[in-house]
């Protein structure tokens, strides 16, 4: 369970990540996710093609997104927490 997206529980911050990729489906991919005050957040973590709003980018581009983290269940009914509603943010 990625326990420092718990922690920021149903609030909107502003997060820091390297896109990998974005699957032939829309969701995206990103590794080495930082959290507000540039804290480390977790390896990596999927965001589902409805929750991703941003423009195109390259594997390796550093992106900033406005995000939510919220719970949610996996297929083989796990509970983890991932990153909804992301927005893409220009400081």
């Amino acid at each position: 369970m990625r326990t420092k997206l718990k922690e920021l529980h149903m609030k909107t911050r502003i997060f820091r990540a390297r896109f990998v990729l974005k699957s032939v489906g829309g969701d995206v991919l990103l590794r080495h996710v930082l959290g507000p005050e540039s804290q480390y957040v977790t390896q990596h973590l999927w965001v589902r093609a409805g929750h991703w709003h941003a423009t195109h980018h390259e594997p390796g581009d550093t992106v900033a997104i406005r995000a939510r983290s919220e719970p949610y269940t996996r297929d083989d009914g796990s509970k983890d927490w991932s990153l909804f509603h992301c927005r893409e943010w220009w400081p």
